[in-house]
């Protein structure tokens, strides 16, 4: 650490999907001059219409919105973005876009294997900047599973509400991306023409009601925000122009493995996606040995949205279990909404926090963007601790039986799992045939 990347701020852990929607929506109310959002997924359900429509009302304010979202998973909402992007106050611009000729159906899949040095690149970073003085970081995307809204499905998720001097590096941050060549205006997949048409869509939208209430004022959570020095930790948009199918670490990745070489007495891990390579499971394990804690929390495959992503989490799991490594998998929940993580932090020495848009996998660390606070605050870095206990502590905790088997079983509770707790075969048999492909380190 040193002090020339140091900015004062204060911070307020956002735990619950509630609160966290609630600070969306009083930053948006109480912008004056700007807002800048950059998100790697926003879906057209309640919430992100209810986002949608608060920016509406910001920019009848003359509150300029400035909208980057990377461009992968904007086909099903691109009519939302279109009907937003034509208020004269609102600028949407799409990061890394698949060409217009090729976004519909098949096609679309045909121009990623086509392309897929450019577009297995995916800019992933996740931040709400309001005024140049305001700013939420952290792994939420905008969605109702994001903030508990969702019957059937709901992700566990953290973020850091933030205002002071660093926010000014938040922005910074969002303008290279939003400058960059990659970055280019909706406008271009449109025509001229239809802009009435989205401009009916845009009355509409404004016209719609919602019986969102806010549980928790700004000023509440204002009054309960923490002071302490932090570093903004962003990838560059340049290392997009890195045409290699596997290039080398980041910014992110490379701060992370900076700090991990400084641990002295525990490292505390939630990661929605766990995929690591050698080099990081050898350096767990020299942790270990050196008597540091070391405990890792992320998703069963009961619990995990992305399947692909768990057949790569396997081939780390038996590296990590045979070097003594505390790793636990969450259970799912019995009854609906089922519950997932996709929380994203590290506490180290009880008073360090990590958090972000980073997971601890191989494609974090080479091939998407990722924004990520490091503060330096022992109160801070003790709440996600606390946190990340709670569900350690619930989780199933996965054991080698012989060489290769693996079993689960759960603190106090005498049952021995000998399979993939709480799934079908189908699952099982996918998530092991993907395991064999090497490509699974990168889903």
């Amino acid at each position: 650490m040193t002090s020339e990347n140091l900015s004062e701020g204060s911070f307020r852990l956002l735990v619950r999907g509630g609160e966290a929607l609630d600070a969306r929506i009083g930053l948006i109310r109480q912008a004056g001059r700007l807002i800048k959002l950059q998100y790697y997924i926003w879906h057209e359900d309640y919430s992100g219409r209810l986002i949608a429509q608060e920016l509406i009302r910001a920019a009848d304010n003359r509150v300029r919105v400035q909208i980057l979202l990377d461009d992968f998973n904007t086909s099903n909402e691109l009519t939302l973005f279109r009907t937003l992007n034509s208020h004269p106050y609102i600028n949407i611009h799409l990061f890394n876009p698949i060409p217009k000729a090729w976004r519909r159906s098949v096609y679309r899949w045909l121009h990623l294997v086509w392309e897929i040095r450019r577009l297995n690149r995916r800019m992933h970073n996740k931040a709400l900047i309001v005024d140049d003085q305001w700013a939420i970081v952290g792994g939420r995307n905008l969605g109702d599973e994001y903030f508990d809204l969702d019957p059937g499905f709901n992700f566990s998720d953290l973020d850091l509400l933030c205002v002071g001097p660093l926010v000014a590096q938040l922005s910074e941050s969002f303008d290279q991306y939003w400058h960059h060549p990659y970055a280019k205006p909706i406008k271009r997949w449109y025509r001229a023409r239809r802009k009435r048409h989205f401009q009916r869509r845009l009355a509409r939208l404004r016209r719609e009601v919602f019986d969102y209430r806010i549980n928790i004022g700004l000023d509440p959570l204002a009054a309960e925000m923490l002071s302490a020095p932090a570093e903004v930790v962003c990838d560059r948009p340049d290392n997009f122009n890195n045409r290699a199918l596997v290039p080398p670490p980041k910014e992110v990745a490379r701060r992370l493995q900076r700090l991990l070489a400084g641990v002295s007495a525990s490292l505390s891990v939630l990661s929605a996606y766990l995929i690591l390579s050698a080099g990081e499971i050898d350096q767990l394990s020299r942790l270990k040995v050196s008597g540091i804690t070391v405990k890792l929390l992320t998703n069963s495959l009961a619990s995990t949205d992305v399947l692909a992503s768990h057949a790569g989490y396997r081939n780390s799991r038996r590296a990590l279990l045979q070097k003594g490594i505390d790793v636990r998998e969450l259970a799912a929940t019995a009854k609906p909404p089922k519950t997932g993580l996709h929380g994203k932090a590290l506490v180290i020495d009880h008073r360090l926090l990590f958090l972000g848009s980073y997971n601890l996998d191989e494609r974090s660390a080479l091939l998407n963007s990722e924004l990520v606070l490091v503060v330096y605050h022992a109160g801070l870095a003790r709440q996600v601790e606390e946190s990340i206990r709670t569900m350690f502590e619930t989780s199933w905790r996965p054991e080698l039986r012989g060489v290769r088997a693996i079993a689960w079983r759960r603190a106090g509770d005498s049952v021995v799992r000998l399979e993939e707790p709480d799934t079908g075969f189908l699952s099982r048999l996918l998530s092991l045939l993907l395991s064999y492909s090497s490509l699974s380190r990168f889903f």
